[in-house]
């Protein structure tokens, strides 16, 4: 309270025993969550206690306002109530005296209960210091009341919260200024909700505020993102300098009012800009613009977030009148309006054209930009070059380790992306696990070739997931502008048509566009649709591949593996129609000819006076998906008479662990029946041998994939040796398949797997083929034992 004088410069004890008691008040305040004021009568300076200051502006530290500045924190309709609340006290130096009012905050006008005393007095008496203790007001009643006298609830109707401010005409020079701001309302919301160019609006609002307000001048000024510079003005009635001088200046409690006004989140008012210490720096300025006095508002958005301010300027040195302070508040909102109007149509736009999680362009977007960069190449007879990219193994990381691990490899991605590229509008990202760059103005195709190399070496280092690392390679397929296309969506499409070359070759690779592509892509779409209805035209036919005991020598059953016999093309494998069945759908009705055409064939062999060896068949996700499953597969063993554990079910890693609870329980109705059950291409998803022991298996295959490199590869062995170790302690039976050759059968017959199922041993045959074979096996079925 240093700054306050008592009026009698020869009591100095009088005075620090004054700025004592002040002390202890504030403290005490703060004890009792109440706002402190002290009017200081002859120097006209109010002081507002810390706990003020926190709640208004974050800070812990008392506030010094002039009573103008005060005049603008005080809710207009609440002038009249607080002025008569004063003279009251001022006349009775022994009154105690309340009111309410409301004063402003950073989220709106916040209604307190006043009371105020006289608490400093001069040698002739009069008084010298009025203090006010402020405390909220809770109840809802006195709340009405306060806004008993602000415009008519049907503006606030169709306005949700503009008019709050706004208080009734009761004065003539009121009643005056009305009608021109409803008139300037009913047309700035109307071009908002038309979404006019915000420059347009606020020009608007500025033209509003300068009929409102005789003889001022109205800028708008925007703050960036930061809140540390102005980064837009609208000020239709100053000059370019004017313009340029304010798209300079930073946000500082000393920079001008406008600056003041965002750095202490109140309304500032410089009554004679000429001899103010705010406009120190900007003197010039305000000459050349004939600038006298200027009243700045700040302009508040959601959550209380400073958006700019508008500010009244006047050639004449003024203190604020009752007209301005009365509408200047409302066209502020109004201006708030406009804004997050416009912030708001911009996130949605970003939204539709970027993508959230990486921040770069989306599919639509980047179409159009690419569009636009061919139409300028075109005509500067300049090429351009299109890189499509797809990650490898993506759905392992996304499914393995979680979504949030699958969002960080995509975020790292198109962070690496851009370090490659520069320029973040280059890349985009067109689905979940693709990418593109565009690159401009390629010298050569070598050029682009060598920028795809790059980019496959920097995008396979790996990730951090964690306390884990996670690789994964790329296909780019790469293409030129004009050689391979000359619209944006054809050299898209050629692009694609390369990645998917490149990935069909086995990833890890980049494909040049060629035009053989085409046709491939059209062969495809032809495959597509002939396989509609190829189950029911009965084109399809089982092959069985024998499994061995590695025990006995003995063969323990056989795994049913469907081909397609196709009416022009022959007889086709699994890898030329399994992933167009599943991505059409057509692989659940592919599934259940396959179980129908398995449970005829053991029926056929029991019928026959064979042993029927026990069928294993592969189920897809979709067929797994499907709560009515195993009662479609009851049914089909009850129509043939047969018992389920000639039946076994091969399932994925994949399958169980998307959804365990139901896994479990679709599973726990299998084994019911009777069905067999194991688990395929053990090792490439992402569970692990003991999540298993929450399901009902009764053996794991191994994957070809650990198989082909042993016992040379270090890795696999382990590997292998670990899963049948861990199995056996499970009491789950271990398969390996893709055994080719005698090294890996001795492998996994010396470390204890169970049984084998390969080439070596034999290859998928047609049933007649199998009668023969089972024949011979049977009766010499050491022969196939090598150690």
């Amino acid at each position: 309270m240093d700054g306050y004088k008592s009026g009698n410069d020869d009591l100095p004890a009088q005075e620090a025993a004054h700025d004592m008691s002040l002390a202890l008040l504030e403290l005490a305040a703060d004890a009792l969550d109440l706002i402190v004021v002290v009017w200081q009568l002859d120097d006209d300076l109010v002081c507002f206690s810390s706990r003020w200051s926190q709640r208004a502006h974050g800070i812990e530290q008392l506030t010094y306002l002039d009573s103008m500045e005060v005049r603008a924190l005080i809710h207009p309709n609440d002038h009249a109530r607080l002025d008569d609340a004063m003279q009251e006290c001022k006349a009775d130096a022994s009154a105690k005296v309340h009111v309410d009012f409301r004063i402003r905050m950073p989220a709106g006008w916040l209604p307190v209960h006043a009371r105020f005393r006289a608490i400093a007095f001069d040698e002739d008496g009069r008084i010298t210091r009025i203090v006010a203790m402020l405390t909220e007001i809770k109840d809802r009643e006195r709340i009405r009341l306060l806004h008993t006298h602000d415009l008519p609830e049907r503006f606030n109707a169709a306005v949700p919260g503009l008019y709050a401010n706004m208080p009734r005409a009761v004065a003539s020079g009121r009643d005056a200024v009305m009608p021109t701001f409803l008139d300037w309302h009913g047309r700035v919301m109307k071009v908002v909700l038309q979404g006019d160019a915000l420059q347009s609006i606020l020009e608007d609002i500025a033209h509003m505020a300068e009929d409102c307000v005789d003889g001022a001048s109205c800028s708008i000024l925007l703050l960036d993102e930061n809140g540390e510079h102005f980064v837009r003005v609208a000020a239709p009635s100053m000059p370019p300098a004017f313009h340029r001088a304010m798209m300079q200046l930073t946000v500082e409690p000393e920079s001008g009012t406008c600056g003041a006004a965002v750095s202490r989140r109140s309304p500032v008012f410089t009554g004679d800009v000429a001899s103010h210490p705010l406009w120190r720096n900007f003197r010039e300025l305000a000459s050349a613009n004939k600038l006298a006095s200027c009243f700045s508002w700040p302009i508040f958005g959601q959550s209380g977030r400073v958006l700019g301010t508008i500010a009244l300027y006047f050639s004449t040195s003024r203190a604020p009148g009752d007209t301005e302070l009365m509408i200047m508040p409302a066209i502020g909102d109004l201006a708030a309006v406009a804004i997050t109007s416009q912030e708001a149509k911009a996130k949605i736009r970003n939204l539709s054209e970027y993508d959230a999680l990486t921040g770069l362009p989306n599919r639509s977007r980047f179409q159009q930009l690419l569009q636009a960069e061919l139409q300028q190449a075109g005509r500067r007879g300049q090429f351009a070059g299109l890189l499509c990219i797809n990650l490898d193994r993506f759905k392992i990381a996304n499914d393995r380790l979680g979504q949030q691990a699958g969002d960080t490899v995509l975020r790292q991605t198109a962070h690496r992306l851009r370090q490659a590229v520069g320029k973040a509008d280059d890349i985009a990202r067109l689905g979940a696990d693709e990418f593109a760059v565009l690159v401009r103005n390629s010298a050569s195709l070598e050029s682009l070739e060598c920028l795809a190399r790059h980019l496959l070496d920097s995008l396979a280092q790996a990730v951090k997931l964690g306390h884990r690392d996670f690789r994964s390679t790329v296909s780019i397929g790469l293409c030129r502008f004009p050689d391979d296309g000359t619209e944006a969506h054809a050299l898209m499409r050629s692009a694609d048509l390369a990645m998917r070359q490149a990935k069909a070759q086995g990833g890890n690779a980049v494909c040049h566009y060629a035009a053989e592509m085409v046709a491939a892509s059209v062969n495809r779409l032809e495959l597509q649709a002939d396989l509609r209805g190829a189950a029911g035209r009965d084109e399809f036919k089982l092959m069985y591949q024998p499994k061995l005991d590695l025990a006995t020598g003995r063969m323990t059953g056989v795994e049913a593996l469907v081909r397609w016999q196709h009416p022009r093309l022959g007889l086709l494998p699994p890898a030329s129609f399994i992933s167009l069945a599943e991505a059409s759908g057509d692989i659940v009705e592919i599934g259940r000819w396959v179980l129908h055409a398995a449970c005829h064939q053991l029926a056929a062999w029991r019928a026959a006076g064979q042993p029927a060896l026990p069928i294993a068949i592969n189920l897809s996700a979709l067929q797994f998906a499907d709560r009515n499953l195993a009662n479609e597969i009851d049914g089909t063993l009850q129509r043939h008479g047969l018992p389920g554990n000639l039946l076994e079910l091969e399932i994925t890693e994949s399958l169980v662990m998307k959804d365990p609870l139901h896994a479990a329980e679709l599973l726990a109705a299998m084994r019911r029946i009777g069905l067999r059950i194991s688990m395929d291409d053990f090792g490439t998803g992402y569970s692990s041998l003991a999540q298993l022991k929450r399901f009902p298996l009764d053996s794991v295959k191994i994957d070809r994939s650990f198989v082909q490199d042993i016992p040379h590869d270090a890795n696999d062995t382990a590997i292998i040796k670990a899963i049948i170790a861990m199995g056996h302690a499970l009491k789950l039976k271990i398969i390996a398949e893709g055994v080719e050759n005698a090294e890996q059968l001795a492998f996994l017959q010396h470390h204890g797997c169970d049984e084998i199922q390969g080439f070596y041993f034999s290859k998928p045959m047609p049933v007649e083929q199998l009668y023969g074979f089972t024949r011979t096996h049977k009766d010499k079925p050491t022969i196939l034992r090598l150690v």
